[in-house]
């Protein structure tokens, strides 16, 4: 589990740090077809806690995508780093995330912070040229379907 135990960290007096987690991101968060997560994620954060119990968190979120580039389905894999920006209050106010004061589960964060953060597309790099000549026919072959007139 990927918990903030801020009871403790008042108890201690250390009240500002930094944490890291690692953790396997569900296959669900991907929606690029032909796409998967290559290993692990790793969160790394720094936190601060505030004397109204308010806890601000920052950090990124990395992880490996691999699978089929979108535009010319070659093999390729991409690193994408996303930013945490987050803030943790003991009341729900609609906007921010909310705890019960004493430990904060940062799952959901991490969750949305993937989420967000993930490219529309995977890309084989900028040299992309897309489908190769000829491939089109593959693509949309008329075999099989009725045309209108």
């Amino acid at each position: 589990m990927m918990i903030l135990d801020v009871k403790k960290l008042n108890g201690l007096k250390e009240y500002t740090g930094t944490a890291e987690f690692t953790f396997e991101p569900e296959a669900a968060l991907i929606d690029i077809p032909y796409v998967s997560f290559d290993g692990n994620a790793v969160a790394r954060i720094s936190y601060e806690i505030f004397e109204d119990g308010a806890v601000e968190v920052k950090g990124d979120v990395s992880y490996r995508l691999k699978g089929l580039c979108s535009r010319c389905l070659k093999e390729t894999a991409t690193d994408v780093k996303s930013r945490v920006d987050a803030v943790y209050l003991t009341e729900d106010n609609g906007e921010d995330y909310a705890y019960d004061g004493n430990k904060i589960d940062l799952s959901e964060l991490f969750k949305d912070t993937i989420v967000f953060g993930m490219p529309g597309a995977l890309s084989c790099g900028d040299g992309c040229k897309g489908v190769p000549d000829g491939t089109e026919a593959l693509i949309s072959d008329d075999e099989g379907v009725e045309k209108a007139d």
